[in-house]
């Protein structure tokens, strides 16, 4: 369907599997980074046999987090620079986990996030 205001431009909806996983996603994000940002010594001592640089790598991961929340209204608004910059955080999020946690426990930070590119695909040419 056409915009009535520009025709050039065509009407994007967005799927609502898109959408729901939108909203949960950044809903994790935003309440694990706050988590991660103001509780990390509560994790330190939730989770034994940390390495030493752990409380930097929490850290770290709190601000990916914000960094995530952005990257997701990006791709709310259609950008395909939002996109890339998900799955670079997403990259960088999974080695920092793998380091942190153990390899076996990080892979389940990529289920999301392979949906979330599953649906987007389907879309692809929707996204300026």
């Amino acid at each position: 369907m056409e915009n009535p205001l520009n025709p050039e431009l065509k009407e994007r909806k967005r799927h609502s599997c898109l959408m729901a996983l939108l909203i949960y996603l950044g809903l994790s994000a935003a309440i694990g980074s706050i988590f991660n940002l103001l509780g990390r010594n509560q994790v330190i001592r939730i989770i034994p046999d940390l390495p030493p640089w752990a409380p930097t790598g929490i850290l770290a991961i709190g601000l990916l987090g914000t960094l995530t929340l952005g990257a997701l209204i990006a791709i709310w608004y259609w950008k395909r620079w939002g996109v890339y910059a998900y799955g670079s955080i997403m990259i960088i999020a999974l080695a920092l986990n793998t380091l942190l946690l153990g390899i076996e426990r990080s892979w389940f930070g990529l289920i999301g996030p392979s949906l979330l590119f599953v649906f987007i695909l389907r879309q692809w040419s929707d996204y300026d």
